[in-house]
């Protein structure tokens, strides 16, 4: 499952898949949707659609990016 993370709309947009979200607005839905006793990782699911509007005014949202960054580019002293 975890390959989807690596999937993106224009992905399954490009393979006949752009029907899905005239129901589902991104690739959060979709996969939610497909297979909902999968533990999706809500931080990486934010990857596959706009954030709602003032998402990033948030000290808390902008602390989990930092975070996240930080660990997947290896940062280790700030």
């Amino acid at each position: 499952m975890s390959d989807w993370y690596q999937v993106s709309r224009r992905d399954i947009e490009n393979h006949g898949g752009s029907g899905m979200f005239y129901t589902y607005s991104g690739m959060a839905e979709v996969l939610a949707s497909a297979y909902p006793d999968y533990h999706w990782d809500s931080e990486a699911l934010l990857s596959f659609t706009r954030v709602p509007g003032g998402h990033w005014r948030s000290d808390e949202h902008m602390q989990q990016a930092m975070e996240k960054a930080e660990k997947q580019l290896g940062i280790q002293k700030v």
